[in-house]
């Protein structure tokens, strides 16, 4: 969005081409060039520094860089399956766990490319149904790997509810819990979770004493 919004995606996307020589707007062109040239090299991790080192023209980095962490193989969603299966809490805090979780989810859905409906003929709202599908598993893979000492009374109320809340409420939930443990005293009992009803709010969660 940056470069978009400076009118310089172009030479990444190739949309602005480098003029013939003689051009009265080459060396305008050049500049950019090696201004992202230098942002892109500065930007990544060392380790990857050294098969793009060779490279000056913004586009063929960025073309490089775009295959490398765009790979969609097997062998890629293998290696997101392995991190997801062992993405566990393991005390660290909820909003870093959540943020690990996240990441493997994105990359996931990037991997595996779900069909959606676009004859908007449909009568089922197939596409809602598969979102709401998606957003139950993911409900419970972020309550399966939560520290258990911790929140395992939450999760088993949470899990008890019907029909389940969202990521959203659960999360902000889940978080509330983790501020008010942190914040009590050894002498103040931590506030349990209270099902009120069949649902909860997605704003604020039912707490009681």
């Amino acid at each position: 969005m940056a470069l978009s919004s400076r009118k310089k995606f172009g030479f990444l996307d190739g949309s602005i081409p480098k003029p013939a020589a003689g051009d009265p707007h080459l060396e305008d062109w050049i500049a950019n060039n090696h201004l992202l040239v230098g942002w892109i090299k500065l930007t990544i991790k060392p380790k990857l520094r050294s098969f793009i080192s060779t490279r000056e023209v913004a586009k063929d980095l960025w073309d490089i860089i775009k295959k490398h962490f765009s790979l969609k193989s097997g062998a890629r969603l293998q290696q997101l399956r392995n991190a997801f299966a062992t993405c566990n809490q393991n005390g660290s805090t909820v909003d870093d766990y959540f943020g690990r979780l996240t990441k493997i989810w994105d990359g996931i859905a990037e991997c595996m490319n779900t069909k959606q409906c676009s004859c908007g003929k449909c009568e089922c709202d197939l596409n809602t149904a598969h979102d709401n599908e998606k957003e139950i598993l993911r409900v419970h893979d972020f309550l399966f790997g939560l520290d258990g000492t911790t929140h395992g009374v939450f999760r088993s109320q949470l899990c008890a509810i019907t029909p389940l809340p969202n990521l959203k409420s659960i999360y902000q939930t889940i978080m509330q819990n983790e501020t008010l443990r942190l914040n009590a005293t050894p002498d103040v009992a931590v506030m349990g979770f209270g099902i009120c009803g069949s649902s909860i709010s997605s704003d604020e969660p039912c707490l009681d004493s």
